[in-house]
């Protein structure tokens, strides 16, 4: 299950997934990002980043304003990779209300 941590008014999410037991040729693991949902290892979506065996966590930065679809699979020694993780919704808007009207 990949869970998003989100750190509020800043434009980095960081995901975290739980992986049990892996197999001994676990090579690591792949996030993805789309902007659009389902449309991520095969569709339009792009590999943000390749993470370590080790690391069950990695984290976005610096996305612009927008609406992003994450996944994440698995990869083993050979190449062969998971189907995706469930996906995460994570909306990045950096605009700022309106200013207060009217104090009196």
């Amino acid at each position: 299950m990949i869970a998003p941590a989100i750190a509020l008014g800043s434009q980095n999410i960081t995901l975290q997934w739980d992986y049990p037991n892996p197999p001994g040729d676990l090579a690591g693991f792949r996030l993805y990002a789309a902007s659009q949902s389902g449309k991520h290892v095969f569709g339009e979506g792009k590999e943000i980043v390749n993470v370590t065996v080790a690391s069950r966590t990695a984290t976005a930065v610096n996305l612009p304003d927008g609406e992003y679809y994450f996944v994440c699979t698995a990869y083993d020694t050979r190449g062969n990779e998971s189907k995706p993780s469930n996906e995460v919704h994570y909306t990045a808007d950096t605009t700022a209300p309106p200013d207060p009207q009217g104090l009196k």
